[in-house]
């Protein structure tokens, strides 16, 4: 769904009159699932941070962090998180952390409260089937969602986990917010495809993209942070690939991958795969090279000379499983620089489903 007349927030709207922006978009919007990205400075983490304790408090619920890994919760994730937005926001209040549990109080002659939790995701689904402190999460987060630079297929594994374990929490209750912040890092990161973001959605600050049940919003760096003559930091990385990703500005080194078939260049054949989201790549050797393209079904239609599927189950006569020859085709393309996608779109499209579906890293 396209973005309706007036869902550009944020645009030209200084520190502190983002903040609180964000922290009204957090508590009015009637997904359950939110995206937050962008570059550095607007204050994403802390807003959410701040607003969801907040809430918390006032409503007698909890919140819940999640970690991909038992590690970094054992390493006082929790504590790192909030350890700040505690410090400064509510010095009212005492805390005592465990590797799992925040507990606040605000006095000594009173019982400690239940305010957050830890859950490593590796470990969500067998945790959370057995723990039912989780009864009371209202806010479900994954801070730097698409931070880390994961091994092919592990991102979307992380994915499913953190939808394992938001689905065990909230029992269909519609009772949960889940919340993802991250930075502007990686084009290609398959949380955009979960919330419909394309490429040209990505470079467009304030842009909201609403799907079904899932809002994404990319929050703008305000103009007193990006020009601020005061901030030596921020004019000494000015212009720098570090500079362009603070300012909330992607990485467009992809360069190399797109690429389309010439004019009068010769498609040997084509081929069309579907996926359970009615979404086609059409997948055309040519003089060496495979050119993969995203499309929909009546475009496959028209021009695959034969069509299979990627899910095993949906597999028929006419229509038969992706066979191993050409996924090691797309393989052995990748790693010669052969295979490209014909435009920005079908790169972000195609990198997400052949890492889902065959453990395809194009990156």
């Amino acid at each position: 769904m396209a973005a309706r007349k007036g869902e550009y927030l944020g645009e030209g709207m200084l520190k502190d009159e983002l903040r609180p922006e964000i922290a009204k978009f957090l508590l009015t919007q009637k997904e359950h699932f939110i995206q937050l990205y962008g570059g550095r400075g607007p204050g994403k983490s802390y807003t959410t941070q701040k607003t969801i304790i907040e809430h918390c408090l006032a409503n007698n619920v909890e919140f819940c962090l999640t970690v991909p890994t038992k590690k970094l919760m054992d390493r006082g994730a929790l504590k790192k998180w909030v350890r700040k937005v505690m410090f400064y926001e509510f010095p009212q209040l005492q805390t005592r952390y465990t590797t799992e549990y925040l507990y606040v109080r605000r006095n000594e002659d009173e019982s400690w409260q239940l305010l957050g939790h830890c859950l490593a995701l590796s470990g969500a689904d067998e945790d959370s089937k057995n723990d039912s402190s989780l009864f009371n999460v209202q806010w479900l987060v994954w801070d730097e969602a698409m931070r880390q630079k994961l091994e092919a297929g592990a991102a979307e594994i992380l994915i499913d986990l953190f939808l394992t374990a938001y689905h065990t929490i909230d029992r269909d209750e519609n009772r949960v917010t889940a919340i993802f912040l991250g930075n502007a890092l990686n084009k290609l990161d398959p949380l955009y495809a979960l919330f419909g973001v394309t490429m040209g959605d990505l470079d467009k600050p304030g842009l909201i993209k609403r799907t079904f049940n899932r809002v994404s919003w990319n929050v703008p760096v305000p103009p007193d942070v990006e020009n601020d003559n005061n901030n030596a930091f921020r004019k000494m990385v000015k212009g720098t690939r570090y500079g362009d990703i603070a300012s909330g500005h992607f990485n467009l080194a992809y360069g190399e991958l797109i690429k389309e078939p010439a004019a009068d260049e010769k498609v040997n054949s084509v081929y069309a795969i579907e996926f359970t989201d009615d979404g086609y790549l059409l997948i055309m050797p040519a003089n060496g090279v495979i050119y993969i393209e995203a499309c929909n079904k009546e475009f496959a239609q028209k021009y695959a000379q034969k069509t299979y599927t990627a899910v095993l189950r949906e597999a028929r006569r006419d229509k038969t499983i992706v066979p191993m020859a050409l996924i090691m085709a797309i393989r052995k393309a990748l790693s010669l620089g052969k295979c490209k996608f014909t435009d920005e779109e079908s790169l972000l499209t195609g990198a997400a489903r052949l890492k889902t579906c065959y453990n395809i890293a194009i990156l």
